[in-house]
């Protein structure tokens, strides 16, 4: 399955089909939640992460994403949403999209940008299936 972006082809390394109208629903989500870092970064100059948020369990909506920089990162583990042996390094290496640092340093080039997005869609493709699965009474061991 591919998805067409400024002419590049963004591919899915799948064993089954992934439907292209919830790929692009879910591309959509992606961009929203990319667009609304950029901004909160533009306003303060920090860095902001797009991370997968929990989602309760008879939501409709499976997949979420949270915009966070790293003061609200430390509230989730203070609180104890997020693992308290977490890191940044975590969060960097797990995120769907980071900006820049006020300086510049740490920008995800093109080639970042589309490691992550199909990190994104895996991320949205494997939650579906887990969901479909517990929904029929079906579980993977």
């Amino acid at each position: 399955m591919s998805l067409c972006h400024s002419d590049q082809f963004i591919t899915l390394n799948s064993s089954f089909m992934y439907n292209p109208f919830k790929q692009f629903v879910d591309y959509l989500r992606y961009r929203e939640a990319v667009k609304k870092a950029d901004k909160a970064h533009a306003q303060t100059g920090e860095r902001y992460y797009v991370m997968p948020a929990l989602v309760p369990e008879g939501s409709p909506s499976g997949i979420k994403l949270l915009v966070m920089d790293r003061f609200n990162f430390r509230k989730l583990k203070q609180k104890g949403y997020i693992n308290n042996r977490a890191n940044v390094r975590d969060l960097v290496s797990e995120c769907f999209y980071c900006t820049p640092y006020r300086n510049g340093d740490g920008y995800l080039d093109a080639r970042g940008r589309r490691i992550k997005l199909s990190l994104y869609f895996s991320y949205c493709q494997t939650t579906r299936t887990l969901r479909k699965l517990k929904k029929h009474g079906k579980s993977k061991k």
